[in-house]
């Protein structure tokens, strides 16, 4: 999709969505939550960009009246035993997301298949064990 915010829109009718939470950190993406958000919204930040991301604090945050919540890693800890039994009883499964099962020489391959949108989570294993 290369209109991100215009898909969302389309799929709400017209309207910004009521909470965005980003959590790859990629600068698009970032940018992207606060065009998809709707006027009062909230975006909950937890993705970790490599370089510094530029916002227009007046357009972006002040204008639009948004919440925005930055989250760290250390409250991943607080849900930690409940995710791991969770995972280990079946009760979540999380295979359907593995969209491909690599050698991990065949990284390049890997990564031109998430760059693409072909893929959502891709296992990259050591030797041919793929």
């Amino acid at each position: 999709v290369d209109d991100v915010p215009g898909w969302f829109h389309e799929r709400n009718e017209g309207e910004g969505l009521d909470v965005v939470l980003e959590m790859s950190g990629a600068l698009r993406a970032v940018h992207d939550a606060f065009e998809i958000v709707r006027h009062g919204g909230h975006v909950v930040l937890f993705g970790i960009p490599a370089v510094p991301v530029e916002i227009d604090i007046a357009r972006s945050l002040i204008f639009e009246n948004l919440t925005v919540t930055a989250v760290n890693g250390r409250q991943i800890w607080e849900t930690w035993y409940t995710t791991r039994w969770l995972l280990e009883h079946g009760v979540v499964d999380l295979r359907p997301l593995i969209t491909a099962e690599l050698p991990l020489e065949r990284f390049d391959e890997a990564f031109a298949l998430l760059d693409s949108g072909e893929a959502c989570k891709i296992v990259l294993r050591p030797g041919s064990a793929a």
